[in-house]
């Protein structure tokens, strides 16, 4: 029975911490929408969608690849997390300088957002290795607590400006939850670097940032042709997609650690059951998903539509393990491959479509074409990820 809490704790854990993340995302576009404007949420939009690139490239891959060496080294983590922080110093002073050309007005704003982004997902792979997701939930509701406090406070005063900067203070207060949890990894004896462990993890960078733009183009091609409005309630609905498309990840994360150290056979069996299960409960979210755009965003999507975003949510219950089992086999190469041919893919296709003025439902439809393309080469490349 104690093995079996030990077991389950963390996955209760970490399913809360994951899915309290983009809900409170989600909760937070509801309250914009609804309380004051969705030409409000479109303008704050455009500011995410370069903080999510900015982010993507200062994080460096670092969550896969540090979680890889702790993983390897244990007694050594300190050491390896503290030079993967320096190398990529650099790389944020450098988004610096793009945030000041082209956000002049919102530089301080974006300035101490963007450090305090790059310090929690710092600490991201030691509170997921340590499988400190308790102390997490805590400091998102805190931290989120407070800027709804903000926003309440200067309702009557609310424009872009202002958002932003309540924003970049509730990512201050989480920076400093995580400095002062996780203090003991600060004590640096000297402040050196290994930048070639930029090299060493440019692959998982690359994954990761075209696994980025896999699920994110479709809003920045659509941020192209439509105005702030149309970008606020696409961003809204991408939103809720990408949660979906992230479950599985929610249930494997807590045993990460152990999934790197099973047998091919056992992973395969893990695969097997976590596709099945995955068309009951992606029907599930998907009905879920349908029901909050109707009923919180006024958002309708057609049977059409609906189809759709099955398509687009459903493929990562297949690959999700195959694409961690190639990470532990450092096939990273195969993963890169497969995540720019649907990149590549949703880009084309979403350009074509929305020149076309099939507005959501083309984007809808270039990234369920990229999703089955994903399933085809994972499936291809492994002969068939199902049956082995």
């Amino acid at each position: 029975m104690n093995k079996l809490i030990k077991r389950v704790v963390p996955v209760i854990s970490n399913s809360l911490r994951s899915v309290l993340i983009p809900s409170i995302s989600i909760l937070f576009s509801f309250i914009i929408v609804n309380y004051f404007s969705k030409q409000l949420w479109g303008e704050f939009v455009e500011i995410l969608l370069f903080i999510y690139i900015a982010t993507t490239f200062c994080n460096w891959g670092q969550r896969e690849f540090l979680l890889r060496e702790f993983s390897k080294m244990p007694k050594n983590i300190t050491t390896i997390w503290q030079q993967f922080l320096v190398a990529r110093l650099p790389i944020l002073i450098l988004i610096f300088i793009i945030a000041f050309v082209f956000y002049d007005t919102l530089f301080f704003e974006l300035l101490l957002w963007l450090s305090s982004v790059f310090i929690i997902n710092s600490f991201t792979p030691i509170f997921i290795y340590e499988r400190d997701y308790n102390k997490s939930i805590f400091i998102e509701m805190i931290s989120f607590f407070i800027l709804l406090l903000g926003l309440f406070y200067f309702k009557s005063k609310i424009n872009l400006k202002l958002l932003v900067q309540l924003y970049a203070i509730h990512n201050f207060i989480k920076a400093l939850f995580y400095l002062i949890l996780y203090k003991i990894h600060l004590n640096f004896s000297n402040f050196s670097s290994k930048f070639s462990l930029l090299l060493s993890g440019v692959t998982l960078f690359l994954m990761s940032f075209t696994g980025f733009l896999q699920t994110k183009i479709d809003v920045y091609i659509f941020s192209i042709f439509y105005d702030t409005i149309l970008i606020g309630e696409y961003q809204i609905i991408s939103g809720f997609l990408v949660f979906a498309q992230s479950i599985t990840m929610i249930l494997i994360l807590p045993y990460l650690k152990n999934i790197y150290r099973l047998t091919d056979q056992s992973i395969l069996k893990m695969k097997k059951s976590i596709a099945y299960f995955g068309i009951f409960l992606n029907t599930i979210v998907i009905t879920l998903i349908f029901i909050a755009l109707e009923q919180l965003y006024q958002i309708q999507l057609n049977i059409y539509q609906i189809i759709h975003t099955f398509l687009i949510t459903y493929p990562p219950y297949v690959y999700s393990l195959e694409i961690l089992s190639l990470f532990k086999e450092n096939k990273e190469k195969k993963v890169l491959t497969v995540s720019f041919a649907s990149m590549s893919v949703n880009l084309i296709i979403s350009l074509l479509l929305l020149s076309l003025g099939f507005k959501i439902t083309g984007v809808l439809v270039a990234s369920a074409i990229a999703q089955m393309v994903s399933l085809f080469l994972y499936s291809y490349k492994n002969n068939s990820i199902l049956y082995g």
